[in-house]
Formats: structure tokens, C-alpha cells, sequence
């Protein structure tokens, strides 16, 4: 499928420019239009019809679009399941995109589709996308995520860090370590501030902090920690899957290690996972409820944001008798 990228390549001009040739809605000089329309003819691009839709006021059925960094996490499965649960309710449907590892063609295939508004999870825009969007006069909101002057519903994920902090002190952990992400993202940064911030105040700080590239080396990182602070009697991961991932490290440990996850997914109940749980479903829900006030001109501008709390969920002991098990065999 062609793309604007692909006709701005051919016209040797920016995506901006494309979008005001095709929807008409900027200024653009005579020569510059010519080489857009003539890149536009050979490679048959199929205009977009957002703004045509919003034009005519045609905003009943239709689809809502949501841009994701990547379908495969169990945790964003969640979210799209009160997405879904709203827009099934509006007698609408979805359209999801992957920004993977090519951003700026994601949003130029979804500039195309017949959406007519958009919701991103997990990730932020640049201010040349926003900008992009806003000229296709396409409403957006965040989800899992904000920045100054954004609009959309996330979670408290500082807040989350400093509960997941009070529970290794409430159990007497005088050793606690970090294992996340190497990316660190913002929703990891908010939940190590808070965590590590709370432990300092109460004159315990984090002994250790240990980052991987991907959720299934966090067994590797544990055991380095545990080589390097054998002292250590708990540890805060940035997700339930990296705790997963731990497991048979700390099934090797020969002592009691204090762990908390955090997303709180279905299958920590069955391993006993203290966790944080995050509303994920009515964050997904509220997300796509106040998109859809948005786009029909139902949403105050300080009626724009919604931050949900997340919780301690307390279990225990962990699950670890199957991985002693296939260490010994």
C-alpha cells in the first residue's frame, strides 16, 4: 500500500507537505503542489478519508484506532479488552497499529484509514507526529502515558513504586534490589523514583539496580545480583513477566527472598506473585470513553485527564517447588 511517506520520498518534500496537498488544508506553492499531484498519480495513492468523514458529520458507527509499541505483552491485552468493551458498546470497532521499529510509517498507514480518532498506548509522539494528527484533524488521547498538556488516562505509577517500597519494609527487608527494563521507559522511571525514593526515606535505600534487554534475562540478572549481594532479601520487578522470567533463580537461592511484581496479570494468583495490580481494563475503558467524547465535542478541556491508583495485591509463598524439581533432574 502506498504511503505519504512514499509520496513525499517521490516529491522530494516533507510529510506535512503531503498531508496539506491531500487534505487541502494548508497553504503550499504552486510548484511544490504540482510535484505532490504528479507523485500522487503514478503511485496511485487512495486519499485519506478521516477528515472527509469529520467534515460531514458522519461520527456514528465507524472505527477508533489504537497505536501500540508492540502487540505481543500480555499487559496490553488488557487494556485493549475495555477498549474493546466500549467502542462493542458504541456499535464501533478497532483498528489497531504496531509502531514497532518504523514509527513514521505507522503513522502514515493509519493517516489513511478510515478512523476517526485515535488512541496511543505505552509510548509518547513527537511533536512533528502531534502536529501531523492535528492536521489531519485527527482527535487523540494517551493511554498508559502523559506529558505536559496531553489528554488521555494512565496510572500512578510513582505511586505504585512507593506501595511496592512500603511492602519490602512492612516485611522487615533491610537488602531490597531493582531488575527492569534497559529501556526504561516512563512507566519505569515513575515506578523506580517512587520506589526508591520511599526506601531512602525510611533510611533503607536500594542496595542494587539491575536493567536487561529483555524480560527473559532477568534469571541471569538475579543470579548476578544475589553473586554480588548475597546480603540481599528483596527484590522489586518492573513486571510480572520479569519476575516470571526469575523464577528459577530464585528457586536456586538457599534463602527467603521477598519478591513483588507489578501489572498484577492472571497467572501471578497460581504462583503466588505479590504484585501491583493496575486497573488496566478500565484504563483501556475510560481511555476509549473519553475519545469518543472528544471526537464529538462532549469533553470540557479540563475534562481531559484521568489518573487511576494502583494497588498492593498480597500473596504468597511463591511457586518455586517445580523449578527445585527440574534442577534436580
Amino acid at each position: 500500500m502506498t504511503t505519504m511517506k512514499d509520496i513525499a520520498k517521490r516529491a522530494g518534500v516533507g510529510l506535512g507537505t503531503v498531508s496539506r496537498v491531500v487534505n487541502g488544508t494548508g497553504p503550499v506553492s504552486q510548484e511544490t503542489r504540482e510535484k505532490v499531484e504528479a507523485a500522487l498519480s503514478e503511485m496511485n495513492y487512495r486519499p485519506n478519508r478521516i477528515a472527509r468523514k469529520l467534515v460531514s458529520g458522519n461520527t456514528g458507527r465507524g472505527f477508533y484506532g489504537v497505536l501500540m509499541p508492540l502487540f505481543i505483552h500480555p499487559f496490553y491485552f488488557y487494556v485493549l479488552r475495555g477498549v474493546y468493551r466500549f467502542v462493542e458498546e458504541q456499535d464501533m470497532n478497532l483498528i489497531l497499529f504496531n509502531r514497532g521499529k518504523h514509527p513514521e510509517e505507522a503513522i502514515s498507514h493509519l493517516m489513511q484509514e478510515d478512523i476517526l480518532g485515535l488512541m496511543v498506548m505505552s509510548h509518547g509522539l513527537s511533536p512533528e507526529e502531534e502536529a501531523l494528527l492535528k492536521n489531519e484533524k485527527l482527535d487523540l488521547c494517551y493511554l498508559d502515558y502523559h506529558q505536559e498538556r496531553s489528554q488521555g488516562v494512565w496510572i500512578d505509577n510513582h505511586y505504585g513504586g512507593r506501595l511496592a517500597a512500603e511492602h519490602f519494609l512492612a516485611r522487615g527487608c533491610k537488602a531490597v534490589a531493582f531488575v527492569g527494563d534497559l529501556g526504561n521507559s516512563q512507566q519505569q522511571i515513575e515506578r523506580f523514583d517512587g520506589f526508591s525514593q520511599t526506601l531512602e526515606a525510611a533510611g533503607n535505600p536500594l542496595i542494587a539496580r539491575h536493567l536487561v534487554p529483555r524480560e527473559y534475562a532477568s534469571a541471569d540478572a538475579v543470579r548476578r545480583l544475589l553473586a554480588d549481594h548475597p546480603e540481599t532479601d528483596g527484590i522489586f520487578f518492573f513486571s510480572d513477566t520479569h519476575a516470571v522470567e526469575a523464577l528459577p533463580a530464585l528457586a536456586e537461592a538457599a534463602k527467603d527472598i521477598v519478591v513483588c511484581g507489578y501489572d498484577d496479570l492472571d497467572f501471578t494468583r497460581y504462583l503466588g506473585l505479590t504484585t501491583i495490580h493496575q486497573p488496566k481494563e478500565e484504563m483501556g475503558y475510560e481511555g476509549a470513553k473519553m475519545l469518543h467524547r472528544i471526537v464529538h465535542g462532549q469533553a470540557a478541556p479540563d475534562d481531559r485527564t484521568i489518573t487511576l491508583k494502583p494497588s498492593l495485591v498480597t500473596r504468597g509463598p511463591l511457586a518455586l517447588g517445580h523449578f527445585s524439581e527440574d534442577q534436580k533432574r
